[in-house]
């Protein structure tokens, strides 16, 4: 029950900070054509990296074991996100940068050119990485590992899926992604949870040992 409650402020959080990000990014048109603005899909990098930090508050507040809820709720993500690139797929989005591989699909309104199919990639990465941490999180004595090697894993695809995908207009004076900024920072926080769950396991060991002497 506490990881349903959990789960549901995290998928109202990242509605609400989505639609909020997408009305200031876009204010004039919000002003001019509000119905036709909030009909735009609008969960983006930033929005989830906002939904991050506003979870982490909120399981702060009610005091609730962060890192067991983590690891409950890693697949699930990662299913989630392969449900969503399945929809973009079936819709027909097509983010991919020009390509001349064998499996690039047709570019919208240019004839002859092809695209990386990037949806698509999402789409198996994700299953993929679904499929992975719910191996992870069957394992017993694994507190931490499952969010750890979702967050590190994800950030990992998210950068590098980003280089298929044609760059963000809007800050196109970076000299990275936004989405590449997001992935950067679940790389880091994945690897210091992993990093004190296997220091932890490392001092357990050690004490295991000194006793046994």
């Amino acid at each position: 029950m506490v990881a349903w409650d959990a789960g549901m402020v995290a998928v109202i959080a990242a509605f609400v900070l989505s639609r909020a990000l997408l009305i200031v990014f876009n204010l004039h048109s919000f002003l001019m054509y509000p119905l036709l603005v909030m009909a735009v899909p609008s969960l983006t990098g930033t929005g989830v990296a906002l939904t991050a930090v506003f979870l982490a508050v909120y399981l702060r507040w009610k005091r609730l074991p962060a890192l067991r809820l983590l690891d409950a709720m890693a697949p699930c993500g990662a299913l989630l996100w392969a449900f969503l690139s399945l929809g973009r797929v079936l819709d027909g989005t097509m983010d991919g940068m020009p390509t001349s591989v064998a499996w690039g699909i047709a570019a919208p309104g240019i004839a002859g050119a092809k695209v990386h199919p990037v949806e698509f990639y999402t789409l198996l990465v994700a299953a993929s990485l679904c499929l992975v941490l719910l191996g992870v999180v069957m394992q017993r004595g694994t507190v931490g590992a499952t969010a750890g090697w979702g967050l590190l894993l994800s950030g990992v695809a998210v950068f590098l899926l980003d280089f298929f995908r044609v760059p963000s207009v809007l800050f196109e004076r970076s000299w990275m992604d936004p989405a590449q900024f997001v992935g950067v920072g679940m790389v880091v926080v994945g690897g210091l949870i992993l990093a004190r769950r296997f220091a932890q396991g490392y001092e357990r060991e050690s004490m295991g040992a000194g006793h046994a002497v």
